[in-house]
């Protein structure tokens, strides 16, 4: 089912590089997000913080974990858009590197 969010494979690409150019000799995040170019989190982590009573879509933050190193921190969000900071939370992604890059979005 098709929703609000989908975007194509050409546009998924563009987004990507739009974000690779805008970061490219950033001191603050390019010794971390230069290498860094995605993350990936489990179908039971994900599902475990959208199957939470009255998550009705998740919303993501930009991080940094104690190491300085770059997470996305994702949080459920109810009906009203409000964050459920009292549920399940997730970061720890499983870091995607520029030298483990794998299929058309990970060029």
């Amino acid at each position: 089912m098709k929703t609000p969010h989908d975007i194509t494979l050409d546009e998924a690409k563009q987004f990507i590089a739009n974000q690779r150019s805008r970061t490219q000799g950033n001191v603050a995040v390019g010794s971390h997000f230069g290498q860094m170019i995605g993350g990936m989190f489990s179908k039971e982590a994900l599902q475990n913080l959208l199957n939470q009573s009255g998550c009705t879509g998740m919303r993501f933050y930009f991080g940094a974990n104690n190491s300085g190193q770059p997470v996305l921190v994702l949080v459920g969000v109810d009906g009203s858009g409000n964050d459920m900071t009292g549920g399940v939370m997730l970061e720890r992604c499983q870091p995607l590197m520029a030298n483990q890059a794998k299929g058309d979005l990970g060029q």
